[in-house]
């Protein structure tokens, strides 16, 4: 005999809560950084991290990419993908996060708008949430079936 996999409303429910706040952060990290762009390529340059010729792409690319991540989540059928993508991008700005807090002193983050001013230990642990709950809502999407 086999057996099916049965639909969980409990875990559709949370699926759905944490592809939403996904999609909010992503969403709104990436317009931050596009209304801005001037203000968010001069803090980027102030990162020991980050090669200048690399920032002009940067500037425009990233919160593009994010957008796009949200734009993801939404839909139905790319909502896994997306979950994915948003899970690779806050472990990498975790990682990111962690060498530069812990090489360098004084580097402004370049997150923009209220993310841009946490400290850095608050914004580890936001990010390192975040990255749990991208996983979270990747791994229990598959479950779905």
């Amino acid at each position: 005999m086999i057996l099916s996999k049965k639909y969980n409303p409990a875990k559709g429910v949370l699926v759905q809560v944490i592809s939403f706040v996904m999609m909010t952060l992503m969403l709104y990290a990436g317009t931050v950084k596009l209304l801005n762009v001037p203000l968010f390529e001069e803090q980027m340059s102030k990162s020991p991290l980050i090669p200048e010729i690399l920032i002009p792409y940067i500037g425009y690319l990233l919160p593009l990419a994010e957008i796009l991540i949200a734009l993801l989540i939404i839909i139905k059928r790319t909502t896994r993908m997306g979950l994915l993508l948003s899970f690779i991008v806050m472990l990498m700005f975790t990682f990111y996060l962690i060498f530069l807090s812990s090489l360098f002193e004084n580097v402004p983050c370049s997150c923009g708008g209220i993310l841009g001013r946490m400290s850095y230990t608050v914004h580890i642990i936001f990010n390192i949430s975040f990255t749990i709950l991208a996983w979270m809502g990747f791994s229990l999407y598959e479950d779905l079936g």
